[in-house]
């Protein structure tokens, strides 16, 4: 009867060990489970090529002397426009369009409008950014803001084109996103670069590339704005 016994306990006690050891394996896996692994950012899109539209422009070139004014000023500048301080920058300033090889000048305005971080993607920046131009009816007080801006200075405030620019608000407005260089580029078809060096606001706009129509090497918008309210 003892040997029996005996022989009984053992293999309970093999059991047991058994047991307890499976448990032991079980919780261990689960302590030493791979770590969960975050998804890749996406890329980056690339900055606008610089030295690629000074040649496309033939820069310096007195055809488009603003224009590679502007954009030799651009390639100078180290930071993309940024949030706004007070959540609504609004900028005044020229814009020099490039069509079809001939240098235009027209006055425009430019609203940056902070917006809520949980609505944009990772690499976006929360900043809205809209530019369209001056009316008509204020071309006349807008030269006048143009040129006090540009001189560090601001006109009387019955200027027209000053209350305006101050107001201005666009539904065409696009969020600004981060790029492998120093600009940051909005989410719009035509290719648009900001950049921002003190209280001015310079910007590179491309036409798009549309099917079945030759756009000239350059075409597009080289632009300098002064912050009215920043």
């Amino acid at each position: 009867m003892v040997p029996i016994a005996a022989a009984f306990l053992a293999v309970a006690c093999g059991r047991s060990e058994t047991a307890r050891s499976g448990t032991s394996v079980t919780d261990a896996a689960a302590e030493v489970a791979a770590p969960e692994v975050e998804a890749a950012a996406p890329p980056l899109p690339p900055d606008v090529d610089v030295r690629s539209l000074e040649r496309q422009l033939h820069c310096p070139n007195r055809y488009h002397a603003q224009a590679c004014r502007i954009l030799h000023e651009f390639g100078q500048a180290t930071h993309g426009i940024g949030q706004a301080p007070s959540g609504y920058g609004r900028f005044m300033g020229t814009a020099f369009r490039v069509d079809k090889g001939v240098e235009k000048r027209e006055l425009v305005v430019l609203a940056a409008s902070n917006v809520n971080a949980a609505t944009v993607g990772p690499t976006d920046i929360p900043l809205r950014v809209a530019m369209g131009p001056l009316p008509k009816d204020k071309l006349r007080d807008g030269n006048k803001l143009a040129h006090a801006l540009a001189h560090g200075s601001m006109p009387a405030s019955s200027n027209k084109a000053l209350a305006f620019a101050k107001a201005w608000t666009s539904d065409n407005g696009r969020i600004a996103m981060t790029t492998d260089g120093p600009s940051v580029r909005l989410i719009a078809e035509e290719a648009t670069y900001v950049r921002q060096v003190g209280q001015r606001a310079l910007v590179i706009q491309m036409k798009p590339a549309l099917p079945g129509v030759v756009t000239p090497p350059g075409d597009g918008t080289y632009a300098e704005l002064w912050a009215v309210t920043w």
